[in-house]
């Protein structure tokens, strides 16, 4: 079997089916959009607990405790080698752990899980270009860990859990600080100690704002996933149409069956002008005097009397198998090859499409 005529074939049906594949690109599409949507607007209210109510009031809030001062300090922290401490990620983790925030409510008085709460309600979760509002950010050229606080309902809150924080630091009270030596370079005081990009990276009223679902961007994703869905189609419209010629009973495309690759195979068009002409040289070679023409109607339409190699009474040097589109069935072409291939003959496929 020849690739070549494997390719051509599939661009054949491809040609012949355009319309189908294209609708099929268009239904895929249409459901990846519908799938899309009710699991990003629905599957929450099913599966889940309904939050969507709290949001607008969690935003409210959050608003009102990033429009306060927050407060801060700074410090480096060097290791026993000498090197300075450079996770600062390990900080702010610690302290918005559930065990530390009960402990940091009850000695400071500050109520600070509402607000990690309504920052998780509305996916402002920690990762390493957002920070939130307990945030350990560390200055790259210095090594100067900020820990800054944005956790309370106004500045001094702020600065009373900044304090807890920091005595916790320079006692060294955290688990993996025990081998630490920490310095106090900056002590706990209210306003922004952060600039530049490193702000960026906390809580503000800005930040907040970039968390909210714009309707353009829904949009675009919506596009997206049309544009992925309608590309899915065409591929599995097409996987569809080829099982679904792999498992006719009649031939219609080339790589319906196989052919040895030593054997010719041909693909003749009924159409072109020149076929008969083609049809003719193909059927006659220099084992014209020892050729028989084998197609399952035994037609002579193309000078042909056979139907059945075992019609022979001598074995042939070559045996053309006439295939016709939409006519010859893959049954009697599998059973008359093996027959050809017990004679030993030379083989010659033609294959006649419209």
């Amino acid at each position: 079997m020849s690739l070549t005529t494997v390719f051509s074939e599939l661009w054949r049906l491809i040609k012949d089916n355009w319309l189908k594949i294209f609708i099929g690109g268009v239904i895929f599409s249409i459901l990846t959009v519908l799938i899309q949507i009710f699991l990003t607007q629905y599957a929450d209210r099913l599966f889940a607990e309904p939050v969507e109510e709290e949001i607008p009031g969690q935003r409210e809030y959050l608003t009102e405790i990033y429009s306060q001062e927050p407060a801060g300090f700074e410090f480096i922290a060097q290791k026993e080698d000498g090197d300075l401490f450079a996770n600062s990620f390990l900080f702010d983790e610690y302290y918005t752990s559930e065990i530390v925030v009960d402990q940091l409510e009850e000695e400071t008085g500050v109520e600070i899980s509402d607000v990690l709460e309504a920052e998780e309600n509305l996916g402002m979760i920690k990762t390493s270009q957002y920070r939130g509002s307990l945030a350990g950010i560390r200055n790259t050229s210095s090594n100067v860990i900020t820990f800054r606080v944005h956790v309370g309902e106004t500045a001094q809150e702020n600065l009373r859990v900044a304090r807890w924080i920091e005595e916790e630091v320079r006692n060294n009270s955290l688990p993996f600080s025990e081998t630490l030596n920490t310095v106090l370079l900056t002590p706990s005081q209210t306003g922004e100690l952060l600039q530049g990009e490193d702000f960026l990276k906390v809580s503000s009223p800005e930040a907040l704002g970039d968390q909210s679902v714009s309707p353009a961007n829904g949009q675009v994703n919506r596009i997206l996933y049309a544009g992925v869905g309608f590309i899915l189609g065409l591929i599995l419209t097409l996987a569809l149409l080829i099982l679904y010629r792999l498992l006719a009973k009649k031939i219609d495309y080339a790589f319906e069956y196989s052919w040895d690759f030593d054997d010719h195979h041909f693909v003749l068009n009924r159409s072109d002008e020149a076929f008969q002409k083609l049809l003719n040289q193909m059927t006659h070679s220099s084992y014209a005097d020892h050729q028989i023409i084998l197609a399952e109607d035994g037609s002579d339409a193309y000078g042909l009397a056979l139907d059945r190699l075992d019609e022979v009474e001598s074995p042939p040097e070559e045996v053309v198998i006439l295939v016709k589109n939409k006519e010859t069935s893959k049954k009697w072409f599998n059973r008359t090859f093996e027959l050809v291939d017990n004679y030993k003959s030379h083989k010659k496929v033609i294959h006649i499409i419209d």
